[in-house]
């Protein structure tokens, strides 16, 4: 029986090339479960270190942690529904090419385009998500509204600050130049 090679936190942020905190975060916002030797510290196994590639792969691809938690099953592991594999397999067979074992290649390929991954996650995770997670998305969607509203509303006083400000300034102007006219109207003639 081989034995697996495991990596502390260290060695594991230095070959990801983040910092620990880094893979701290992740664990808790993902909820992924990493092992923990006798002292409590973690251990990661070549199948965390590939999880954590394709976390990284995904982050830089542009995908948010809520859309890639989206596609982890409870234990933190890729969950991506059969039926989107098979899908995913056909087209690719259909295509002529080699098949695809995953989904998960078909996402994490460079030659994937933004549009095709973001297909996947609204047909197949969204809909999941809203499934099991309603209650907490129309807060986040109520949030979010909010946010954009109060933004929308901040932009639009400031327009009317600046404008009227504008006036304001015009104003000033239009009696300066009115108080020098008077004063040259006052004032007498002399000739030379």
């Amino acid at each position: 029986m081989t034995t697996q090679e495991t990596y502390t936190i260290k060695d594991a942020a230095r070959q990801m090339e983040v910092e620990t905190h880094v893979l701290r975060y992740w664990e808790e916002e993902l909820g992924l479960t990493i092992k923990r030797n006798g002292q409590g510290h973690r251990i990661y196994t070549e199948e965390d270190m590939a999880l954590l590639n394709n976390i990284k792969k995904w982050k830089n691809q542009g995908l948010q942690l809520k859309a890639i938690r989206l596609m982890l099953s409870e234990d933190g592991k890729l969950a991506v529904p059969q039926e989107v594999v098979r899908e995913a397999q056909s087209l690719v067979e259909k295509s002529g090419k080699e098949p695809v074992p995953t989904v998960e290649n078909i996402l994490l390929d460079e030659r994937s385009s933004k549009a095709a991954r973001l297909q996947f996650l609204l047909e197949n995770l969204v809909s999941r998500a809203v499934q099991e997670n309603n209650e907490v998305i129309l807060k986040e969607l109520d949030f979010q509204f909010r946010q954009f509203e109060e933004k929308a509303q901040e932009r639009e006083q400031r327009h009317w600050e600046r404008e009227e400000e504008h006036y304001r300034k015009l104003d000033e102007l239009l009696c300066q130049r009115g108080r020098r006219r008077d004063k040259r109207k006052r004032r007498p003639r002399q000739n030379g």
